[in-house]
């Protein structure tokens, strides 16, 4: 008889635990509902043989001057790009009182499973999670010119997450880690070029200056869906 007791005790308890663990993961971040998406850029890379720009809906071609097969699907294309997306959201979490953005880019990415022969390629759908300080979004919200921020805090989920308390562990477990000096950095750069439009290139690890990468390969979107994602009002009524 006091097996089964036992039994019943150890699941209430170990319930009780999980609850409790749950409310503290809670407890800890608050995330708030997205401030902006950009669904739609133009991806223009620049082919120095023709002195010509390429352009493509939502990627930038790796090397404009291959040709792609004709058996090529329209997916094979994007993942094999330089950069791509399908959306870019800016979600905000507050985690210990302590505010951070969330810059959530769904792409495809790909690889070959020779790459030496460079055969037999395979994509996946990804979604990288980029964290960044909250000065750094504030800074994006005042640009003038170019403007590079860099974190070393970044997620890749390559599968569907079930719930919220999935991806918040996903999020805690990231803010938790202690960066190092050799982290990777990686970088997001943005170039207001006027008072119609903004380029810019998504996060990643850059070898050389990403001030120079930005003049020959970017994505363009107008100024008013820079602030819209941004989530501010600009004072210029002619953009709305």
């Amino acid at each position: 008889m006091l097996q089964p007791l036992k039994l019943i005790f150890f699941s209430l308890l170990i319930t009780s635990y999980s609850l409790s663990a749950q409310s503290q993961l809670k407890s800890d971040i608050k995330i708030y509902k997205n401030i902006g998406i950009i669904k739609n850029a133009t991806g223009w890379a620049y082919n120095n043989q023709e002195n010509s720009w390429t352009d493509h809906p939502n990627y930038i071609k790796k090397n404009i001057a291959e040709e792609e097969p004709s058996t090529h699907n329209k997916s094979t294309t994007i993942s094999k790009a330089y950069q791509n997306f399908d959306s870019i959201n800016l979600q905000t979490i507050n985690y210990k009182n302590h505010f951070y953005y969330l810059l959530i880019v769904k792409c495809l990415e790909g690889k070959y499973t020779y790459p030496t022969l460079k055969k037999d390629w395979n994509y996946q759908s990804e979604t990288k999670i980029f964290i960044f300080e909250e000065t750094d979004i504030n800074n994006l919200k005042s640009l003038n010119d170019y403007l590079c921020i860099t974190t070393s805090r970044k997620i890749v989920i390559t599968s569907k997450i079930e719930n919220d308390e999935e991806f918040i562990s996903n999020i805690k477990r990231e803010l938790i880690r202690l960066p190092s000096k050799s982290s990777k950095k990686y970088t997001f750069v943005i170039r207001k070029l006027d008072n119609e439009s903004v380029h810019f290139l998504l996060p990643q690890c850059y070898v050389e200056d990403p001030i120079e990468t930005i003049q020959n390969k970017y994505f363009e979107i107008s100024l008013k869906d820079y602030y819209k994602f941004l989530g501010l009002k600009t004072q210029d009524k002619s953009l709305y």
